[in-house]
């Protein structure tokens, strides 16, 4: 088996526009006498590679407590792409996980094909689906039937094809994105 570790680090990544740099802090030091190293963590919820739970776009949405985990974990498809994703490539590359690799943006139509498709996790490796037109649209047909986003991948070491994908979200109550180790098993 083996494993690809298809995430950002979270103090090197891309930031979203607006949003803030995230930060460590050393609050203990063995260096400095202390019996331990102890570090504070600070950043954005959707820093890197993070997950989207529906009360992004929500309020009466899940957080990232209440997700559905099934969803983030099991077999999956990589497909690459540039460009604005069609609902055809949603139809022609079945799978309940779908992850796309290049610079895309998803429509509206291939939002709703997705949902129609009966995929249940999206993944990319930009930092949000849809134009800068139609980001919240998209955002709200996936979250508002709870097909999980993920945004911010690094699938540049994978090939296309089947694999095994693990990206949970940390169990955060009231939050509306989690960043993720996403890592998919290739058997």
């Amino acid at each position: 088996m083996k494993v690809y570790d298809i995430s950002q680090e979270l103090f090197s990544a891309k930031i979203y526009p607006g949003d803030p740099l995230p930060e460590k802090k050393l609050i203990k030091s063995m260096a400095k006498g202390d019996d331990c190293q102890l570090s504070e963590v600070r950043c954005c919820c959707h820093t890197g590679t993070h997950i989207d739970a529906p009360c992004h776009f929500f309020p009466d949405g899940k957080d990232t407590e209440s997700m559905c985990l099934n969803k983030c974990v099991g077999p999956c498809k990589v497909i690459t792409a540039t460009g604005c994703l069609t609902a055809e490539q949603i139809t022609g590359n079945k799978a309940e996980r779908l992850l796309v690799r290049g610079d895309i943006c998803v429509t509206v139509e291939a939002a709703r094909e997705i949902v129609k498709s009966g995929i249940v996790l999206f993944g990319t490796e930009v930092y949000t689906v849809g134009s800068p037109e139609e980001s919240e649209t998209v955002h709200t047909i996936l979250l508002e039937n709870e097909v999980a986003i993920v945004e911010g991948l690094c699938l540049d070491s994978v090939k296309d094809g089947q694999y095994f994908l693990s990206a949970l979200p940390i169990k955060m109550k009231g939050v509306d994105g989690s960043p993720v180790r996403a890592v998919l098993l290739d058997f």
